[in-house]
């Protein structure tokens, strides 16, 4: 589950305040279809945002390095913006949103399918 917000802050487990959370949303090959957990995962990072200060949400999307590196950028472009519509439909704000698509450049072997991969970032970033 995501952090909650007190007097306006991100806390976290023990009530102490952070300064960024992760949250990872995952997609289906070749395609910024997200997969069957995603859903659950965009409603934790909507709760968490909720009422939040935060100067800062980044989405960094992510691909796996099959196919041609050019194509896989964009596809990884296209995985962070369709977390941010899907967001915004969950009423977060994207007035403050980096877009950060990544490729396929931390794929750990080249050429190969990795689920993981598959995935856009997203980090809530506070202001303290």
């Amino acid at each position: 589950p995501g952090g909650v917000c007190i007097w306006g802050r991100l806390v976290w487990g023990d009530n102490e305040p952070w300064v960024s959370k992760a949250y990872a949303v995952f997609f289906g090959t070749g395609s910024d279809d997200f997969d069957e957990s995603a859903s659950a995962e965009l409603d934790n990072i909507a709760s968490a945002y909720n009422g939040c200060d935060l100067s800062q949400i980044e989405i960094l999307g992510y691909a796996d390095s099959v196919g041609n590196s050019d194509a896989n950028l964009k596809l990884s472009d296209e995985r962070a913006m369709a977390v941010l519509a899907a967001l915004e439909s969950r009423d977060v704000l994207a007035t403050r949103v980096r877009i950060v698509p990544m490729g396929d450049r931390t794929a750990p072997v080249a050429g190969e399918e990795n689920p993981f991969e598959r995935r856009a970032v997203v980090r809530l970033n506070s202001d303290f």
